[in-house]
């Protein structure tokens, strides 16, 4: 990603309805998914750790991470380790973990297939698991996902394709932020039509802020229960 955008993570992560509740529903996915607390978690892609505390929950926290700015945030938050390597997984830790998460992560790999098989061969343990979120639909690209250098974004049936094709199993998956939908349709085709290079992430005043996330939030009701037919994002975990 480029260096602005790490920077609009870092000031908003802990306070913007989008990760608050993108933190909650991940939450309640690894509440139905992880069935002990000393985990030894490796999370890649961390930025500025804005998914540490919620993976705190479950166990010992180590990151990849190769924007070097974040390793003190990264620690203060709990991380116990910081890999700065740009070669993972082909440059890995050598011990195996028993949960590897991708939050908004894979969209950047070109290979994704390569990327997550490397996972599954040299990264995870034998009984481990993967926990992945990705942006949903090609046709809703916008200069957001040029700033923060995608290769793709995915249907539900295409990251469960190539997680199958990687030589994962027992895959759950989910589309989330379903409810916000048709506003941020609208918003995207809005931004396309205007050619706006305008951030989706930027401050909100706290009324509106706080409406969105209650609002959002209610998805976490959801995510474990039914199938969601549509959303902005997807939500995947499979098991080694």
């Amino acid at each position: 990603m480029e260096k602005s955008a790490y920077e609009i993570l870092d000031n908003l992560q802990f306070n913007h309805w989008w990760f608050k509740g993108r933190a909650r529903i991940i939450d309640r996915f690894l509440k139905k998914s992880i069935n002990k607390e000393n985990n030894t978690i490796l999370d890649v892609g961390s930025g500025f750790g804005a998914l540490i505390p919620t993976l705190k929950k479950y166990g010992e926290v180590e990151c990849v991470e190769p924007f070097v700015d974040s390793k003190e945030t990264l620690i203060a938050l709990g991380a116990n380790e910081i890999y700065n390597s740009k070669e993972f997984p082909e440059v890995h830790p050598q011990k195996p973990y028993n949960l590897v998460s991708f939050f908004d992560v894979v969209e950047h790999i070109e290979d994704d297939e390569l990327f997550l098989k490397g996972v599954h061969d040299n990264v995870l343990d034998e009984d481990g698991k993967i926990i992945i979120t990705v942006p949903a639909y090609n046709w809703l690209w916008t200069h957001h996902d040029d700033e923060h250098k995608h290769y793709r974004r995915y249907t539900r049936k295409m990251l469960v394709d190539v997680v199958k094709k990687a030589g994962y199993k027992n895959i759950r998956v989910n589309y989330f932020m379903t409810i916000l939908f048709p506003l941020a349709v609208v918003s995207r085709l809005v931004q396309k039509f205007l050619n706006s290079k305008a951030s989706d992430l930027k401050p909100m005043n706290k009324i509106a802020n706080s409406l969105m996330f209650k609002i959002f939030s209610f998805e976490e009701k959801l995510v474990n229960v039914t199938k969601l037919p549509f959303g902005l994002s997807i939500i995947l975990v499979a098991d080694k």
